[in-house]
């Protein structure tokens, strides 16, 4: 029997991570439905970021930190203030692959430019009503790590897809957390903030991949 070609091997690879990262989605609402923790669930796209060899790169290193204290934030879903800790450092772990892209200063100015609205719009609809108001401080920090990610995506959107896909899902599922919290919401909002977050893990699984590189022109071309 002939060997496998890398290209095969490759897109077998591809296909068997996708189908790990993207079943942590079905298995967050499963467990919802069945009133059982889904701390473990985050372990699904941390395998499937491992599989794609994401430490071959520093990006895809930062990215495999974050995936792993998205773990442990469920884990300890318990307790509150581990919990919390362990996601604003899974934030800056995602902040840190983004700065590994190398962002150019017009596509990070773009950026300043659109995160606006959504810092905005996320401050307007939630800082109000946070209570108790030893809360406060981890709304605004929330807020200002949500609001760096948020320029950054936009500089890191072409090279790295995938990451800057995250980086969205993350921040959206983050006001939709702090919503369901602090206002008088719908059922509907925590089931879109749990879909935004395991849907960001996913992403984020791809985004440990090296971005391809333009083939370079020599001078005498």
């Amino acid at each position: 029997m002939t060997d496998m070609s890398p290209m095969l091997r490759e897109r077998l690879e591809t296909v068997s991570a996708a189908v790990t990262a993207v079943a942590c989605l079905p298995a967050a609402f499963g467990c919802m439905a069945l009133g059982v923790s889904a701390g473990w669930v985050a372990l699904l796209p941390l395998m499937a970021a491992l599989e794609l060899r994401g430490w071959r790169t520093w990006t895809g290193r930062w990215v495999l930190g974050a995936l792993a204290l998205a773990l442990a934030a469920g884990l300890l879903s318990d307790h509150m203030m581990a919990a919390f800790g362990c996601v604003a450092l899974l934030h800056l772990f995602l902040l840190a692959a983004l700065v590994a892209l190398r962002p150019g200063f017009k596509r990070l100015l773009i950026g300043a430019a659109c995160a606006w609205p959504f810092v905005v719009a996320a401050a307007l609809t939630v800082a109000r009503d946070v209570s108790p108001r030893e809360e406060i401080g981890l709304f605004y920090g929330w807020l200002g790590l949500a609001a760096a990610l948020e320029i950054l995506l936009f500089a890191g959107l072409k090279r790295n897809p995938a990451l800057a896909g995250a980086v969205a899902l993350l921040t959206f599922s983050g006001w939709m957390f702090f919503v369901d919290r602090y206002t008088a919401a719908p059922r509907e909002i925590m089931i879109l903030c749990v879909a935004c977050y395991y849907g960001a893990l996913a992403c984020a699984a791809f985004g440990v991949r090296a971005p391809r590189r333009k083939p370079e022109v020599s001078d005498g071309a």
